[in-house]
C-alpha cells in the first residue's frame, strides 16, 4: 500500500533529522575535546615556554589532506549518482516514447 509506504518513509526521514541534529551538537565539542587531549599540548607546563609541542604542525598535515580527500570523494560520488539518475531517467523518456 503506498500510503504505509509513505509513512514509512516519513519515519525515516524524522529518524534521519534527528540524528543529523545530534551530530551537529556533539561533533564540535568533541573534536575540540579530542585536539586537546592530544599530547601535542602540555597544560602542566609553568615555565614562560610555549604550551604547544613543536610538532603540533603533524596534526594539521594529516587533518587537512584527510579533509579535502573526504570531501573530494562525497563530491565525486554526489556527482555520479547525479549523472546515473539522469541517465535513468532518459532511457526512461525513451521507453515512454515508443
Amino acid at each position: 500500500d503506498s500510503k504505509t509506504l509513505a509513512e514509512a518513509a516519513q519515519r525515516d526521514t524524522s529518524s534521519m533529522k534527528s540524528l543529523a541534529i545530534l551530530t551537529a551538537i556533539f561533533l564540535p565539542p568533541t573534536a575540540v575535546a579530542t585536539i586537546f587531549a592530544m599530547p601535542f599540548f602540555d597544560w602542566t607546563h609553568s615555565g614562560s615556554g610555549p604550551v604547544v609541542n613543536h610538532k603540533f604542525w603533524i596534526y594539521w598535515a594529516t587533518a587537512i589532506p584527510l579533509t579535502i580527500a573526504t570531501v573530494t570523494i562525497w563530491w565525486v560520488w554526489i556527482r555520479r549518482e547525479s549523472d546515473f539518475k539522469r541517465k535513468l531517467m532518459e532511457v526512461e523518456a525513451k521507453l515512454k516514447e515508443m
